[in-house]
């Protein structure tokens, strides 16, 4: 990507069933890369829970590519002003990742993060995503 990666790096694990998705974003503004690691032994494009990247539309995403979360594959991307993508939902299974963003020295040291994409919290009812990105 040419370019050099700050010292400062925030990792998330998720784990992801069937229903649950995230709602199409962008990175952070402070987000200098953004990877993501597969943790899924066999995981199938049946399964689904793919990154997608694409353009937003009317009702959803034209997606353009999509990521699948296979065990040791790494998706490493820059977060830009066109990086729109989203997390499609998870059909079957249990979809797992680490993901995590070389941040820049304005970054807060505790970030919050969107409702749209807090993970489950132990003895919480999980609330799957109502957004379902379009395949077209």
């Amino acid at each position: 990507m040419g370019l050099d990666l700050p010292s400062r790096i925030f990792v998330r694990a998720w784990k992801l069933g069937p229903g649950d998705s995230m709602a199409i974003h962008k990175d952070g503004l402070h987000d200098v890369t953004t990877f993501s690691i597969g943790l899924c032994e066999d995981w199938t494009a049946a399964a689904g829970g793919a990154i997608a990247f694409g353009d937003p539309a009317h009702g959803g995403l034209t997606v353009t590519e999509r990521w699948l979360p296979h065990l040791g594959d790494l998706l490493i991307f820059r977060p830009t002003a066109r990086a729109w993508h989203a997390v499609e939902p998870v059909t079957q299974g249990t979809r797992l990742t680490l993901t995590g963003h070389y941040v820049g020295p304005d970054y807060p040291a505790e970030p919050d993060l969107p409702a749209t994409t807090r993970p489950h919290q132990p003895g919480q009812r999980r609330q799957p995503q109502t957004h379902q990105p379009a395949l077209t």
